[in-house]
């Protein structure tokens, strides 16, 4: 993920306001929701919301696919290695 995020500008402004409505989320619970006194506008968390669905949306085939780290082949010397441990 840390390799998608990293080439992407969208995916890190997706993360960054994935983690803005967290965190807004948790000031809203967490300080007396009814007393809350929110610094932002509906229209400006909806379109954190939308920003941030870019990266809910990449999640669940990043952790499927774990950013092809384990389905890459082996090196040449990896292989050599592997198969004298065997014999």
């Amino acid at each position: 993920m840390d390799v998608r995020v990293k080439r992407s500008e969208e995916m890190r402004s997706a993360v960054s306001a994935f983690l803005e409505v967290g965190n807004e989320r948790n000031r809203l619970v967490h300080q007396d929701y009814v007393t809350f006194p929110m610094e932002k506008t509906l229209d400006e968390i909806y379109m954190l919301y939308r920003s941030a669905l870019a990266f809910v949306e990449v999640v669940p085939g990043a952790l499927r696919d774990g950013d092809g780290v384990l389905a890459s082949p082996p090196t040449d010397g990896a292989a050599e290695s592997s198969t004298s441990v065997e014999n």
